[in-house]
């Protein structure tokens, strides 16, 4: 019994530190721990609430935002805001990373030492859960705090200005325009490329 859920804990830590260990969509050797997170920004073409994809509920990052200020008509006040924000939500996440990191490698540990407690490597798997659910809704509160930044006009804006990029993003793709930024691909093929 202990050998067999040693065996699917252990399946499962290798498939956690596969996904954490992977480079990000920057093509760097970038930790994207999480739905939104660039090299060091939110945004980076990939979405707040998935990982994939873009839109309000899942690509209003603050590179993007910003990068449309002026069609957004967005106030002094605003982007204020929006930038203290951020600034917030990027110390929050790089101590909940870090508790990860930790949380992960004890797990780590528990995994290779052929003494330790089922229940003991219970408990380190689910503090590792934990740790990534606080993650998930700190990230759902953050972009909840800034879409409130937002009138609904902007926000309308925002979500049009979106869909336009979108559709010019799979256009170039469609026609194999080789300039496009990782940030910038589509989460889903062109309709008719066959993938």
């Amino acid at each position: 019994m202990k050998k067999g859920l040693l065996i699917v804990a252990t399946i499962l830590l290798g498939l956690t530190l596969t996904a954490t260990a992977q480079p990000g969509t920057c093509g760097k050797s970038c930790r994207h721990d999480g739905p939104g997170m660039g090299c060091g920004k939110m945004g980076g073409g990939q979405g707040m609430m998935m990982h994939r994809g873009g839109g309000m509920g899942n690509g209003m990052g603050m590179e993007r935002i910003m990068a449309m200020a002026d069609k957004l008509e967005l106030t002094d006040a605003q982007r204020t805001k929006l930038k203290q924000l951020h600034e917030t939500f990027q110390l929050e996440q790089i101590d909940r990373r870090a508790g990860l990191e930790k949380a992960q490698l004890k797990l780590r540990g528990l995994m290779g030492d052929d003494k330790a407690a089922t229940a003991e490597i219970n408990k380190a798997i689910d503090d590792v859960t934990a740790l990534k659910g606080e993650m998930a809704k700190m990230r759902v509160r953050h972009h909840a705090e800034m879409k409130s930044v937002l009138t609904e006009k902007q926000q309308q804006m925002l979500k049009e200005l979106r869909v336009e990029k979108r559709k010019e993003v799979r256009v170039r793709v469609f026609e194999g325009d080789d300039d496009l930024d990782e940030g910038e691909m589509p989460a889903t093929p062109p309709p008719g490329t066959g993938h």
